[in-house]
């Protein structure tokens, strides 16, 4: 399918799923582990291993310039077979953002006024619209909280609240709070910014050599308040490159679309856009596909694109810790690329060892 087949190093992180409930056809979610899992010692054995470093998360970067060593070097093993590539990905999922709650409690109503089970995508086809009205979003039968209805109308009580859709943003805090519950962890994207604070001090967790993220706002947003803080505090540049296929499933949604480059970077000006990103998003006319009923962007195609994502990262990228933020159906179709589905809760984040063998 791909110029490499990936799989994951066995033996250095801690199965993260929940158990599925029996029968379930979806993928298990990822939940965060004390130092993300990092078995105390998975290098133990290896040329690499330091008894020195107490640290896990020091040693990671050594072990893996090891396996890449073996595996540039042509030396046939089961552990780095020839022409292996190594790399520490770690997957992140974009913060609790204004689609995640509509999606949830937009409801379709029945002739008789009863009403059925949640329906984004169906009856008036609300996901595909790019904005509607908080009278509109009531009349589908989303509640709207106090906090919320504030926020959207913006300008005061008599303002008319704009419930945009399109390339939708962050919600604050306050607000997440308020309708998930504080004890939801990650409920701001600023909350795993301090944790990286912390497992850089305190864990020695290496900081990403390269970041990319979707060029969704949600992302890009997301990335910022993750990673700035803690590069900033070690005189690191902090610099994303956003990758154009590393954007949601193309299946309509009007907050899978993006905006204009130049609107972005107006925003983001410390984002690198990858070579060939346009100022217009080519992807925007699969809004007006899905409303005929059909995906413009099957499941299958969906997978090849991510399969395309991490190709390119293995072959231009000679790093060896990256990080990448994008959406669960994206980290759905990453994660079946590793041979392991799984997805993430809204602001949440994972870390695998990768290995790319060519095909």
């Amino acid at each position: 399918m791909g110029k490499y087949k990936f799989s994951l190093v066995d033996n250095v992180f801690e199965e993260q799923a929940r158990k599925a409930p029996k029968g379930s056809p979806k993928p298990l979610t990822l939940i965060q582990q004390p130092s993300l899992g990092l078995l105390p010692n998975f290098d133990k054995g290896s040329s690499s291993f330091d008894e020195n470093v107490p640290e896990p998360w020091a040693r990671i970067r050594n072990y893996v310039d090891a396996l890449n060593r073996e595996g540039a070097n042509n030396k046939k093993s089961t552990e780095s077979p020839e022409g292996a590539k190594y790399k520490v990905i770690f997957l992140l999922r974009h913060g609790y953002s204004l689609h995640n709650y509509i999606e949830k409690g937009v409801k379709e109503v029945d002739k008789k006024g009863n009403v059925k089970e949640p329906n984004w995508r169906g009856g008036k086809q609300f996901a595909f619209q790019k904005e509607v009205s908080l009278e509109a979003l009531r009349g589908f039968g989303c509640e709207v909280p106090e906090v919320l209805e504030a926020h959207l109308r913006g300008g005061g009580p008599n303002a008319t609240a704009k419930v945009v859709l399109h390339d939708a943003a962050l919600l604050p805090k306050e607000i997440t709070e308020a309708i998930r519950g504080s004890e939801v962890p990650n409920n701001d994207a600023g909350d795993l910014g301090k944790q990286w604070l912390a497992w850089v001090k305190d864990d020695k967790f290496p900081l990403p050599d390269a970041i990319y993220t979707s060029p969704l706002r949600r992302c890009l947003e997301t990335t910022r308040k993750v990673y700035a803080p803690v590069f900033e505090a070690h005189s690191r540049k902090f610099e994303p490159e956003i990758k154009e296929k590393l954007r949601e499933w193309g299946n309509g949604d009007a907050c899978n679309y993006r905006r204009t480059k130049s609107s972005i970077l107006a925003e983001f000006p410390n984002y690198k856009p990858e070579v060939g990103f346009g100022d217009e998003d080519r992807y925007e006319y699969q809004i007006e596909v899905a409303r005929s009923g059909v995906f413009a962007e099957s499941p299958v195609e969906r997978d090849h694109r991510m399969q395309d994502v991490l190709d390119a990262i293995f072959d231009d990228d000679e790093t060896r810790i990256v990080s990448l933020t994008t959406h669960s159906f994206s980290i759905g179709a990453l994660t079946r690329a590793f041979d392991h589905e799984r997805i993430l809760d809204e602001g949440g984040i994972a870390a695998f060892l990768v290995k790319a063998v060519p095909s």
